[in-house]
């Protein structure tokens, strides 16, 4: 919707941004870690998307590791020169007014 779309524009100089709804926040600090934080009273899952060189997500509370969804292919031209960009999604759950702490694994 359009906040997506506020968030994808601006945040276009930086390697993570979220696709969610309103009341989810994104806290990234310089140290390869950020904070997902949901504000909402309901569970929610988001999508986190992030630079092609990012592979992985470590979750630092809890040490699992959010893996890349398979990238599809576009379908269409139109749509292949509208999202040029090179990225990898993630997507996790939030639960009520909560957050996630992630470190960036990074391609070697």
């Amino acid at each position: 919707g359009v906040l997506n779309t506020f968030r994808q524009t601006l945040s276009k100089d930086l390697d993570i941004r979220i696709e969610a709804p309103a009341k989810v926040g994104l806290f990234l600090y310089d140290n390869g870690t950020f904070i997902v934080e949901s504000f909402l009273d309901k569970p929610v899952t988001i999508q986190i998307i992030a630079n092609e060189n990012i592979n992985s997500l470590n979750d630092m509370i809890d040490g699992s590791v959010v893996e890349k969804l398979v990238n599809r292919r576009p379908v269409s031209f139109f749509w292949q020169m509208r999202n040029a960009e090179k990225t990898n999604t993630f997507r996790v759950t939030l639960m009520p007014h909560s957050y996630r702490v992630f470190e960036k694994e990074f391609t070697k």
